[in-house]
């Protein structure tokens, strides 16, 4: 099932944009460090407005998840930058809440 956007395009239900490493190497586990994952990318997209592996298209973005290291502004307190590196760890069994 599909959900249109505001802008009239369609969004697939069928994955997250910025999946979780693991996902993309074919892992399909009931792991719950994808989730933790998932909640990495989204707060790391609220406090600075751009995802963190944005790229111009899903193939950018899977290849930028994959193989570039995660890159936290200097402006994010310490802590926050602790907690963010450690939810999008791409090992999940190093991930936080992953474990």
């Amino acid at each position: 099932m599909s959900h249109i956007e505001s802008d009239g395009g369609y969004i697939s239900h069928q994955g997250p944009r910025y999946p979780a490493p693991e996902l993309l190497q074919g892992e399909q586990n009931e792991s719950r460090a994808a989730d933790w994952w998932t909640l990495g990318v989204l707060l790391f997209e609220m406090l600075t407005g751009l995802p963190p592996f944005y790229g111009d298209d899903v193939e950018q973005i899977r290849r930028n998840i994959q193989s570039r290291l995660l890159e936290l502004p200097d402006s994010l307190p310490s802590s926050t930058r602790d907690m963010i590196s450690k939810l999008l760890d791409p090992r999940p069994d190093r991930r936080l809440g992953g474990y």
